[in-house]
């Protein structure tokens, strides 16, 4: 893809109706340093901007565009040099990660908030309350979009008493509700070891209670077990924490509107650098 394209597409993004509409929303001559003729020239491709006009529309475009920026300005200039080497281009595509959209709000800043209790864990974690472990996950997903009461709730009322004694649940006006908004798992670091155990087994009871073993087109599991540079490792173990925070930051904050169509969705995510021992 050529810079040309990508400033369609930006424009499509901020549904501007025109090329000159654009160029006022990213801030015309004083934020881009370009005059609007020169900026069509960019658009149509009659020219290749300077660097130092991707430097300056680079923080003023959505994130998701950024990969695609250096990759459509190199595009360009490759092919206005008549250069048909693509190492450069082969390289950023593979190895440059997208940018990740964070959202600024923090999901765990609410006082609807509770880390799961050793008694709650135990509870859930037994397998013969895996019908309440998935009740409970789908009062947490539909919260708003679905109402469980006590005439159509799929659980037996023994089961429904002790969910309400171990505080998951409470019962509004015959409506069943989780009793705080958010759970957090408890995790090696916010937890005692002991909790931390639990709290591994309920994440491992996500995947045996969610997962299809014989696969499906709406399900990603991937494995990989090999050996790499120490600072790759440590890159790699960083950005599944960041890739776990956007899913959650993003995932709460796009819930919030009722113009999409939605689906519900579980992630887990594991990496672990190994010692020679365990290998």
């Amino acid at each position: 893809m050529e810079f040309k394209e990508l400033i369609k597409q930006i424009k499509a993004h901020k549904n501007c109706s025109s090329i000159n509409e654009l160029f006022e929303k990213l801030g015309g001559k004083d934020e881009l340093g370009v005059s609007e003729r020169n900026f069509n020239a960019y658009a149509t491709g009659e020219r290749i901007p300077p660097f130092i006009f991707l430097i300056r529309i680079f923080d003023k475009i959505p994130n998701n565009f950024k990969k695609e920026s250096l990759l459509s300005y190199i595009e360009s200039l490759m092919k206005n040099k008549k250069s048909n080497n693509r190492e450069i281009i082969n390289y950023l595509t593979k190895y440059l990660l997208p940018t990740f959209e964070i959202s600024k709000e923090n999901i765990w800043q609410t006082e609807k908030i509770m880390t799961y209790t050793k008694e709650q864990l135990d509870f859930l974690n037994k397998e013969e309350n895996s019908d309440a472990f998935r009740f409970l996950n789908s009062l947490l997903v539909f919260e708003g979009r679905k109402k469980y009461t006590i005439q159509n709730c799929p659980l037996k009322q023994d089961a429904l008493t002790k969910m309400k004694e171990l505080e998951l649940i409470e019962i509004n006006n015959n409506e069943i509700q989780t009793k705080r908004k958010l759970y957090r798992i408890p995790s090696y670091d916010n937890s005692p070891p002991h909790l931390t155990s639990l709290g591994t087994d309920l994440t491992l009871n996500f995947l045996n209670q969610y997962i299809s073993k014989e696969g499906s087109d709406n399900q990603v599991l991937k494995m990989t077990i090999s050996i790499a540079p120490k600072d790759f490792v440590n890159s790699a173990m960083m950005n599944l924490a960041q890739y776990n925070n956007w899913i959650q930051a993003n995932a709460a904050q796009e819930a919030n509107s009722n113009e999409k169509e939605y689906a519900p969705f579980v992630f887990v995510g594991f990496f672990k650098e190994l010692s020679e021992t365990e290998v």
